[in-house]
């Protein structure tokens, strides 16, 4: 009988815990996303082309060569929006393509030098803000809160491994209104323009 009660208290913690995860987490995204343009020295960027050079300059996409096809993949959005964003990022100089030489039909893209210098830019925006949220926390917080975001970004992969297993489930986007973009994709060069309007 005595594993049986204390198991319970863990159990009950552990449903505490993954509640309050559920409602904090997702404030830090609404954070993170609500800018959705930036102005910078080296020129405009919207939120999606910042998202796609973080992942290619930190190289969180899972093979080592970057595609379109690969990039739709790994965000879960439908090619054409990828397709989009890319145009915009090649038009300003922060990324390059090239045909993929064992398939001629497939691209590879790689980021410029440009695009390494304004992706940093705006990391440094990010963290410069979180950095001005942070005097309160003290030495010893940051080292609990160090061991802490370790336990979370293994907690992060199982639940994005389990989405990936089950594509059925809602997919987390690089926008957080996929309906929007489903929408411009129908609508072709009308729906782009509404896009933009909408993301200013």
């Amino acid at each position: 009988m005595e594993p049986a009660a204390t198991s319970m208290p863990d159990a009950e913690a552990r449903r505490r815990l993954a509640s309050r995860m559920v409602n904090t987490l997702p404030a830090f995204g609404e954070w993170a996303t609500a800018v959705r343009d930036f102005e910078t020295p080296y020129g405009r960027l919207g939120y999606r082309q910042a998202v796609i050079l973080y992942a290619m300059r930190h190289g969180l996409i899972s093979e080592g060569t970057v595609s379109p096809s690969l990039l739709a993949e790994h965000y879960g959005v439908q090619p054409s929006v990828i397709t989009r964003v890319l145009v915009r990022l090649e038009s300003s100089g922060f990324i390059s393509r090239q045909t993929d030489p064992s398939d001629g039909r497939a691209q590879t893209i790689q980021i410029t030098e440009l695009g390494t210098t304004i992706s940093v830019y705006i990391e440094e925006l990010y963290v410069g803000d979180m950095l001005d949220s942070m005097t309160f926390v003290d030495a010893d917080q940051i080292d609990e809160l160090d061991r802490t975001l370790d336990t979370l970004t293994r907690i992060v992969s199982d639940l994005q491994a389990k989405r990936r297993r089950n594509r059925s489930a809602p997919v987390a986007s690089l926008d957080p209104v996929p309906a929007l973009d489903e929408a411009c994709d129908r609508a072709g060069p009308a729906g782009d323009a509404a896009d933009d309007l909408v993301r200013r």
